[in-house]
């Protein structure tokens, strides 16, 4: 299936996927090297900005046209 065809919503719970199993191994990690409080912190910016981008990115290549065919 095309980016194009999915819906808005199905994107977005694409992009939460994509964070939520980013966002587990990023809060170990900041966790175990920063400390309780700075690496929650860390974690959630870090798990906002990838839902951010890839719901961006999914946005901008869905809105693009798909090239036809001139044969």
């Amino acid at each position: 299936m095309r980016l194009f065809q999915f819906s808005p919503n199905t994107r977005s719970a694409i992009a939460m996927g994509a964070s939520i199993g980013v966002g587990q191994p990023l809060f170990q990690a900041f966790t175990r090297n920063l400390g309780p409080i700075a690496g929650l912190c860390a974690a959630v910016v870090a798990t906002a900005a990838v839902a951010w981008i890839v719901y961006a990115l999914l946005e901008w290549s869905a809105k693009r046209k798909p090239q036809q065919a001139n044969g």
